[in-house]
């Protein structure tokens, strides 16, 4: 019989080669700073991610296309963009596929398993966004009645022929749509740029505004003032995945305003308009300034939770690396990655 012998170790990190994880303890946007991490991965895994959101999109937008067709909605072929439940259901099933995109991407470049995605527990974790619910729930209620009613706008008069499929769909998977959009681009994106840099404060403004403004990108229409608008909301989930270490928080916090906004849209309200941004919403300064107040109150009331909470925000736990042969060299203390007491 033949005794295996020990793995080989790369005398650079002290580790056996090709281990997946993290050596130390790090926040989320620097886990995949590992002895696996090569620069072109990065570079891989953005353009990956991005040709899978195009890819995705037109995979599925052709049959709902030919739905449509079939259904006499042929408003396409006279150059205008209609927004039919076919339309609005591809949409939001290709951003949803996001989700294992994203993990397969990871797992096939760092090997690190799917479910080290989630956060730097290596899961979702539901307890956490549970408590989060009792924060932000309240939050998002206010922040969209608040902004419908500064915004002026009241429901019509007649409610759309499509409602109630518009609404099932919503209901059914546009938690999904903002789970996708989380996980692409606070996941794959931001962990991708982050790894570029050593420090964890620069890794962390540089990976948030980047992943910002590429999310920003994402959407039609864009002016000075919604470009702004999608910037500071994409700063704010951000943060609230650097600090609770995971997806949860964020994933919640999308999934609401999205749900809270379509719903009346689909009922009362055109979702052509609301969905291509020809209706002008989140233009005008005072939309951006409500964007900033959400995101910091939003942070204040996780921070709140959080601090209850026995989760973490940084990972992996020291349990999960091997033994080294040789003691890592000492890094210098930084707050950013300092655990919190």
């Amino acid at each position: 019989m033949t005794v295996p012998g020990p793995e080989p170790i790369d005398h650079r990190y002290g580790t056996p080669r090709g281990w997946p994880l993290p050596l130390e303890p790090v926040a989320y946007h620097h886990f995949l700073r590992t002895p696996t991490h090569r620069w072109w991965k990065s570079l891989v895994m953005i353009a990956a991610t991005i040709a899978a959101y195009f890819g995705l999109s037109i995979a599925l937008t052709v049959p709902a296309l030919l739905v449509d067709l079939m259904l006499g909605n042929d408003t396409l072929l006279s150059g205008q963009v209609v927004i039919t439940p076919a339309l609005f259901a591809a949409t939001v099933i290709g951003l949803g596929l996001m989700i294992p995109a994203s993990m397969l991407l990871q797992w096939a470049l760092w090997r690190q398993r799917p479910r080290w995605m989630s956060s730097v527990e290596g899961g979702f974790r539901w307890g956490l966004m549970a408590r989060c619910a009792l924060v932000l729930v309240p939050i998002y209620l206010l922040y969209i009645g608040g902004s419908l009613k500064l915004s002026g706008w009241r429901p019509g008069p007649d409610a759309n022929p499509d409602w109630w499929v518009f609404v099932l769909l919503v209901v059914a998977f546009v938690p999904f749509q903002a789970a996708g959009e989380e996980y692409a681009v606070r996941g794959a994106l931001t962990r991708a740029i982050g790894a570029w840099i050593p420090r964890p404060l620069v890794s962390l403004v540089v990976a948030t505004v980047a992943s910002g403004a590429l999310f920003a990108a994402g959407h039609p229409n864009l002016t000075p003032g919604r470009l702004v608008g999608y910037v500071v909301i994409a700063a704010g989930f951000s943060l609230l995945v650097w600090r609770t270490g995971g997806l949860e928080a964020a994933v919640l916090g999308h999934t609401l305003n999205n749900v809270l906004i379509m719903i009346p849209t689909a009922i009362w309200d055109d979702m052509t308009s609301a969905l291509t941004g020809a209706d002008g919403a989140g233009s005008a300064p005072v939309d951006v300034m409500i964007s900033i107040v959400l995101a910091l109150v939003s942070w204040a009331a996780v921070e709140l939770v959080f601090r209850r909470s026995p989760s973490v925000r940084l990972g992996p736990k020291p349990g999960r690396r091997p033994g080294p042969s040789r003691q890592a060299e000492p890094q210098p203390f930084d707050p950013v990655s300092a655990p919190s007491r």
